[in-house]
């Protein structure tokens, strides 16, 4: 089945992905309106971002693949599909979206900023990613997802804790402009 958005991985890009409306936004809102200084530091996060979700791109192929055969996969398999699209792929999505809205706006950043959940979310984002490949021992478990598992925990789990430096710069940038707090010396 020819996909939507190739990434040059060998497969289609999954239906549920992070490559949103809100993505396309946030990145043409980047190269437009954001400094070349503060720009640098944008493009880091969504690479990270990418990196992250390359990471868990196949899993959600696998989980899609699994739900276009609904009557033919066990009760084990469909709940481990379901583990991974609500704990891992909706989750990282949700991670995804909370990053883009560190990005100002034309009126500056939102009240809100929700960036203080970002590392947490991360890391259970790579602790569910673990529990599913403690999941391939099952033999209900789908092959195609016994193969992909593991070795995406331990990467998932490696990008989860590169992103606090990643974050830091941004979170300094909003809090210095925001918050009118100095930028730390560190």
């Amino acid at each position: 089945m020819a996909g939507r958005n190739d990434l040059g991985l060998g497969a289609r890009e999954p239906a549920c992905t992070i490559y949103t409306p809100a993505w396309t936004e946030a990145l043409a809102w980047l190269n437009e309106f954001v400094s070349e200084k503060h720009r640098t530091i944008y493009r880091s996060l969504f690479a990270c971002l990418e990196e992250g979700w390359r990471i868990l791109r196949p899993l959600q192929l696998c989980i899609e693949e699994l739900q276009a055969e609904a009557g033919e996969v066990s009760k084990a398999a469909a709940d481990i599909a379901l583990f991974i699209g609500d704990q891992i792929t909706d989750n990282f999505r949700d991670l995804t979206e909370t990053c883009l809205e560190l990005l100002p706006s034309r009126t500056g950043w939102k009240e809100e900023l929700r960036y203080g959940d970002i590392e947490p979310e991360a890391g259970n984002i790579a602790l569910a990613v673990r529990l599913v490949a403690l999941m391939e021992q099952n033999p209900a478990c789908p092959p195609a997802i016994r193969s992909y598992a593991a070795p995406a925990g331990e990467r998932i789990t490696a990008w989860a804790e590169s992103l606090p430096d990643v974050l830091a710069p941004i979170i300094e940038l909003i809090e210095t402009d925001l918050y009118g707090r100095p930028p730390s010396n560190s």
